[in-house]
Formats: C-alpha cells, sequence, structure tokens
C-alpha cells in the first residue's frame, strides 16, 4: 500500500535527505514517501508568496517508483493549492522530465511551473 505522510520531525527529515542524498533544509516541509510500510522516498518544499516550491521528489538509491512520486507530487500540488498558492514551481528535482510532464508541470522560460488554482476542484487534470 502506498502511503505519502508528512514528516513533522526535523531529525527523522534530515536523515531521510541523506539516505536519498539530496540537500536537507531546515524550513523546507517534507513528506515520506512509503510502499508496503517500507520508505522509499522524500518529496520537500516551501510556500513562498503566491507560489509553491516542489524542491525534491525522489526516491532512494536504487529504487525506481515512478507512480509513488507521481502521487507525492501531487500530494504536494495538493497541499499547496489548499494553502491558497496559485502557482507551482519545481527547482533542483532529481525526477525526470516525464514525471514532472505527467504531474502537470509545463517548461517555459526555463523554470517548471503550472497553474494550481483550482486544480483539484475543477478536475484540470
Amino acid at each position: 500500500m502506498l502511503k505519502i505522510l508528512k514528516i513533522q520531525d526535523k531529525s527523522e527529515q534530515e536523515e531521510l535527505c541523506a539516505i536519498c542524498e539530496v540537500p536537507y533544509v531546515s524550513h523546507h516541509m517534507a513528506y515520506r514517501i512509503e510502499v508496503d510500510d517500507q520508505t522509499i522516498g522524500i518529496a520537500t518544499f516551501f510556500m513562498g508568496a503566491k507560489a509553491g516550491y516542489l524542491v525534491q521528489l525522489c526516491t532512494i538509491p536504487g529504487v525506481q517508483d515512478d507512480n509513488a512520486l507521481f502521487i507525492a507530487g501531487r500530494g504536494v500540488l495538493d497541499f499547496m493549492e489548499r494553502c491558497g498558492a496559485r502557482e507551482a514551481v519545481a527547482i533542483g528535482l532529481p525526477c525526470s522530465e516525464d514525471l514532472l510532464r505527467e504531474i502537470g508541470f509545463t517548461f517555459e522560460d526555463e523554470l517548471w511551473s503550472m497553474d494550481i488554482s483550482d486544480f483539484f476542484t475543477t478536475h484540470k487534470h
């Protein structure tokens, strides 16, 4: 079973970032990605004034599960939208461009972004 769980303990977040070989930033929020009660990855993000920023979306080395990353990415977007963000920006992600496109991002002006205003409530996806 796939679970996307909010990480509330910063030491847990730091440890999982180290396992996933991505930078830990203390002011970023994070979700742990689990499949069958095994942690397989992390999603980190932060909120700006008008946009949410997806920073990391990755699995631990040796694990590949784009379906879990897709669900985690959409979970982050849902949180951002509920917090009032109208745009999401993907920065510094180690995941594939194909996955970003599947999630809903487009690449324009050297930036991966998407309009998330009413994204989940109007069924744009």
